[in-house]
């Protein structure tokens, strides 16, 4: 009843969809057939094509954004510290000459060019 006086958005429950409550309420087609059912409202409208940044700010989107670009470039940088042919043993190596050593802030400025699509 909470529904139908609109008291109530939606209801989860073990409900049978059948011809007088289909008369009442509009039922969503269930998601899954495990004997579980669940009951949404239609939409009268589109959805955004944005709305799955909605649940976060944007200051948050930046945070996780600026994040996952320092953690990759961190990863670029240990792996270039380790490779046995990476520029730093190179260097060390006497095979180039000139330039200075791969360091974390190069590693960050590397994929901070590539991410915006300039020369490197």
């Amino acid at each position: 009843g909470e529904v139908f006086y609109r008291r109530a958005d939606m209801a989860i429950g073990s409900l049978t969809i059948n011809e007088e409550r289909s008369e009442i309420i509009d039922f969503s087609v269930p998601f899954v057939e495990t004997g579980i059912s669940v009951m949404v409202s239609r939409s009268n409208g589109t959805v955004s094509p944005s709305a799955f940044l909605e649940p976060y700010s944007p200051a948050v989107w930046v945070m996780m954004f600026v994040m996952c670009l320092t953690v990759v470039a961190v990863t670029v940088f240990i792996f270039e510290y380790f490779s046995p042919v990476g520029y730093n043993r190179s260097l060390a190596a006497g095979q180039r000459t000139g330039g200075s050593k791969f360091t974390i802030g190069k590693s960050i400025w590397l994929l901070w060019a590539l991410v915006f699509n300039n020369s490197v």
